[in-house]
């Protein structure tokens, strides 16, 4: 017998909110993000029936630990581990508005992927596939101008970040289908040479 998160009276009310719905499905999506919400306790509850416990019970056993591990002498260097949880914290975000933007555009939202995709850049500029991602947009919008340049700004931040050349490559070629789109061949030859 399967079990699932709505079978359970705790977590049945968590499957009604759209917004921890959405969650799931972006974890659904990709399962490596599930790391970034293990701190919502509703994501715990739901796996916990999953495996077919008591949420309460290992909600019990995650405050045991805690308390154990708030007895602990604290670390020297805090504020070092602090600024990286920051970074890191940002970075997840980032990745998981790129999710919702894929989301968007396997959907066809593309308004929506925009706005996604723009958040991730916000949160990371230094990641070549949120600018990618964003151009691809572009071009199936048809907006062949804005793909061109925000191609031209993926292959700036891909060499200043050493990104891999595939990833700048994608860029360059889009700019070339872009430019043919547009009639400028002699454009578009340039970046597919």
């Amino acid at each position: 017998r399967r079990v699932h998160g709505g079978s359970h009276p705790k977590t049945k009310a968590y499957l009604n909110d759209a917004a921890f719905m959405s969650q799931l499905k972006l974890i659904s999506a990709n399962p490596k993000l599930i790391g970034s919400f293990i701190q919502d306790k509703r994501f715990m509850d739901v796996l916990a029936v999953m495996i077919g416990q008591d949420p309460d019970k290992v909600s019990l056993m995650k405050e045991d630990e805690e308390d154990q591990q708030s007895h602990s002498p604290p670390k020297a260097d805090e504020k070092e581990v602090e600024m990286m949880d920051v970074e890191k914290s940002e970075s997840i975000d980032a990745i998981k508005a790129k999710e919702l933007g894929n989301l968007s555009y396997k959907d066809r939202n593309f308004d929506e992927a925009l706005v996604h995709y723009g958040k991730a850049i916000e949160l990371d500029p230094t990641n070549i596939t949120f600018h990618n991602n964003r151009a691809a947009v572009y071009f199936e919008m048809e907006e062949f101008e804005k793909c061109v340049k925000e191609c031209e700004q993926a292959v700036e931040v891909g060499r200043e970040n050493r990104a891999d050349y595939k990833l700048i490559a994608k860029s360059y070629s889009r700019m070339g289908t872009s430019f043919h789109r547009l009639g400028e061949t002699a454009n578009a030859k340039k970046f597919y040479e």
